[in-house]
């Protein structure tokens, strides 16, 4: 992340202040056709799947479309998350500032990333969580 300038956004808002903390989640076991049922009804993109509270995975519009695209004329496949779930996952702290939290979007291809703090997720950033953070910080 070098040449982005992120030493000196010492007192910049965090994470934390713009992080959506109602999370919907999955289990490894559920049915991929209930995801998508879920993923519609309440207009997500994706979203955590967790083990006795513990992030394993993240499970995405993308990974749930590799499913369709892998499918026979014969009809779709009945999987479980856990067959078509992104995993490792790579997660954020909620101190961390927006400025390097949108570092990371830019040099990656993530739309959300989990919030951790002491091992729990906290709640999921979005690219348009961090737009929101600029237009905020724009008006000061």
């Amino acid at each position: 992340m070098t040449g982005d300038n992120l030493d000196i956004w010492t007192d910049s808002p965090v994470v934390r202040d713009y992080m959506s903390t109602e999370i919907v989640t999955f289990a490894p076991t559920d049915n991929c056709w209930t995801v998508i049922d879920t993923m519609l009804k309440k207009q997500l993109f994706g979203c955590p799947v967790l083990v006795d509270g513990e992030l394993v995975g993240m499970v995405s519009d993308k990974d749930l479309l590799k499913m369709m695209a892998k499918a026979s004329p014969l009809g779709l496949p009945k999987k479980r998350v856990s067959e078509v779930m992104s995993d490792p996952v790579v997660t954020i702290p909620p101190e961390m500032n927006v400025f390097t939290a949108a570092s990371l979007f830019r040099h990656n291809i993530y739309r959300r990333l989990p919030v951790v703090e002491d091992g729990v997720l906290v709640g999921l950033i979005s690219r348009s969580d961090l737009l929101r953070a600029m237009k905020d910080i724009g008006r000061l």
